[in-house]
């Protein structure tokens, strides 16, 4: 009985952190002008995240993390939903030049700033591969990531 409360919980957990990713993704600002994006990056990546600097405890040279990034174009902005076993962790939003990505964390206008900033540089290579890096800045600290996506394939 425990247990299936405890499932049942984790699940409206969930469902309550997804209408929240979705309230902050209706609220991204609409530009005037429209935007043009190559088609090409749009879809589902792997992606392949490797620490290159950090002076964050808890964070070290090397680490390596893996995801899922959904990209789209929404409201006029690129927008990429990042997963990690099929539950949607952050939103990214923003703009491609020729082949430069630049996205940052969408996060909810709180009273009090956001405990990180995260920004993202994209660079596309060519339709089944984009490379950049992600950075990570805490109040008192800086973790960098090299990044690595190939186009999912089904």
């Amino acid at each position: 009985m425990q247990q299936r409360e405890q499932q049942l919980n984790e699940r409206e957990t969930a469902l309550k952190e997804k209408e929240l990713l979705q309230k902050q993704l209706d609220s991204l600002p609409i530009t005037d002008s429209l935007l043009t994006v190559d088609s090409t990056i749009l879809g589902t990546w792997n992606v392949r995240m490797r620490c290159t600097q950090t002076t964050c405890m808890g964070s070290a040279i090397g680490d390596e993390k893996n995801e899922i990034w959904t990209i789209s174009l929404e409201k006029n902005q690129v927008v990429v939903r990042a997963s990690v076993a099929g539950n949607i962790t952050r939103i990214y939003a923003g703009t491609m030049v020729n082949d430069k990505i630049e996205l940052s964390e969408q996060t909810e206008q709180l009273m009090s700033a956001p405990i990180a900033k995260i920004n993202v540089v994209l660079f596309k290579r060519n339709d089944k591969l984009l490379e950049g890096e992600r950075e990570i800045v805490k109040q008192d600290c800086t973790i960098l990531y090299t990044l690595q996506l190939t186009r999912q394939s089904f």
